[in-house]
This record gives C-alpha cells, structure tokens and sequence, in this order.
C-alpha cells in the first residue's frame, strides 16, 4: 500500500474537499493513556453528553443532577503523563470543573438511577422522578382508564418526566402520569429515537408517543392502545351519542304503545259495562211488562162492561 493511502488520511482528504460536509476526524476512538485512583466528587456518574463537553451524574441520595464541564478538553500527553506521576496533578477539577447541581426532588420523591437519556438536540437531558403511589393517584387513574386497563396489578410509584437544560439546569418541562407501570430499569419502557419519546404503559396497555421539540418542550402525538388513531375517541364519543339517542326514541316509542294500549282498555271496559247495564235493563223490561199489559187489559175490559 502505497504511503498516505490509510483510513485517515483518506477520510482526511475527503473531509477537505469543498462542498463536502463531513463529522470530525478522529485518530483513534479508544482512550491512549488512562489514569487511576483519581477522587472524584460525591456522586453517581452517569454519562458523557454527546458532544463530550459535559459529564453528568446524579448525587448520592439520588435528588439532583451534577453536571461537570470538561476544562481540558484536549490534554497532551506530557500533562497526562505529569498528572498521572506528580501528587497533586491527577486531581478531578484539573480536567472537569462543576457546571451547576439542582435538586428536582420533593418528599418521598427519587430520581431514577438507571434513566438518563440526552435529547437529539444534545442541549437537553431527560430524567424520571418516581413517587409512591396515594389513593388520589390511583382515584384519578381510575377516572382514566379504558375497558384494557388492568386492575389486578397494584401501581405502585407515579412517574414525571423532567426535561432540563444541560448547560444552565433549568427545567424546560414535565409530564406526570399518575398511577402508572412503566419499566424504566434497562430503558425497557422508554426510548428516544430522533425527536420522538416513547413510553409503554403496563397499567393501561399503551404506547404514549411525544415530540421533544428544539426548546426541551414535550408535546403528546399519539396514544396506542384501546385508541390506534388520533380520531377513533372522536368517532366512538360519535357512536355512544347515536347509540343513546336510538335508545331514548326506544324508550318513547315503547311508552307510547303502552299509552295507547292502556286508553284502549278503557274504552273496552266502558262499552262491557254499557251493554251489561242495557242487558239488565232489558231483562228488568221484560219481567215487567207483562203485568203492566194484563192491569192495563183488566181497566179497559172494566170499562167497556160500564
């Protein structure tokens, strides 16, 4: 092969030609030169931002966030090599120095160990806040729950995503859910693929599907599970309407059968009572008559012998 033609110095030559826009060129990917037994500060290191300019961790009691600025960003090897041999040069703050630390925890509030997920922007970090679940909790999941929802499990902590800016620690956003299953140990319910966040919720049998928009700010897209579409709550809210309407014309028209048939068997039982009280009449008309005719036959028959 002949010199110049290695993997560097090609991608070197590509990175310079004009019009080609290209990620940076790096020498090697692993570390050249590792140092050990460095204190560190009294907290949980949890990962690298992807730009490599911030380290974030959790503190101890898992309340907060630190984040750390790289100082040094690009070491050589002679200060590598001094902070690795000279006391007092292989100390945390030579190469990072403390950014920010926020607490974002109430009472009876933790932050999730195993969470740390960076938005694609790479300017916003996303953490979950976990809380034992009160009766309120489960009153109000509950109140939202779907013909799916499962209510043999017990849910046992309520869940808040918290969205905060990686340089300053503002909190940009958060979204609760209340009385829910979600698996964050292993990102088992949760994943950030481009702009969009994903939650599985085991308690109501769902896919929750938000946009992280470029200022950290969540926006909720669709829910998957007893609804696959964005319209099917419209169109059944539609149906159960109708449904009732049909129900109630039912109900009158059946009220209104029962009206008629009940006038109808008044009137039948005031006919049945005018043609008893007519048959009496006549049968009292012809018991009586006879004797009228034969007093009446009697008084002429009196007054002819005269």
């Amino acid at each position: 092969m002949r010199a110049g033609a290695g993997l560097p110095a090609l991608l070197r030559r590509r990175h310079d030609r004009p019009g080609v826009r290209t990620d940076a060129v790096h020498a090697y990917m692993y570390p050249n030169r590792t140092l050990y037994g460095v204190e560190t500060p009294d907290c949980y290191f949890r990962r690298f931002s992807p730009d490599g300019k911030y380290l974030i961790g959790f503190n101890r009691q898992f309340t907060g966030l630190k984040v750390f600025r790289v100082a040094n960003v690009s070491p050589t090897t002679e200060e590598l090599q001094r902070a690795g041999t000279e006391r007092g040069k292989g100390e945390f703050r030579q190469f990072f120095r403390l950014e920010w630390a926020n607490v974002f925890t109430g009472i009876g509030e933790t932050l999730h160990r195993d969470l740390c997920l960076v938005a694609p922007s790479g300017n916003h970090v996303i953490v979950v806040r976990m809380r034992r679940t009160t009766v309120a909790s489960t009153a109000e999941m509950m109140r939202h729950a779907h013909p799916n929802t499962l209510t043999c499990i017990q849910p046992m902590e309520d869940t808040t995503l918290l969205v905060v800016d990686i340089r300053s620690g503002e909190l940009v956003d958060t979204r609760t859910y209340l009385g829910d299953i979600i698996c964050m140990g292993g990102h088992n319910g949760i994943s950030v693929y481009e702009d969009q966040l994903c939650l599985l919720s085991l308690q109501h049998q769902c896919l929750r599907m938000l946009r992280i928009e470029r200022n950290g700010k969540l926006t909720d897209m669709q829910e998957i599970g007893w609804y696959a579409g964005q319209g099917d709550c419209i169109f059944e809210e539609t149906l159960r309407i109708r449904e009732a309407r049909a129900l109630a014309e039912l109900a009158r028209a059946a009220k209104r059968k029962r009206d008629d048939a009940h006038d109808t068997g008044c009137a039948s039982e005031v006919n049945v009572l005018a043609a008893n009280k007519r048959r009496k009449v006549s049968a009292v008309q012809a018991q009586i008559h006879p004797s009228v005719s034969a007093v009446w036959h009697r008084m002429r028959n009196s007054d002819d012998g005269a």
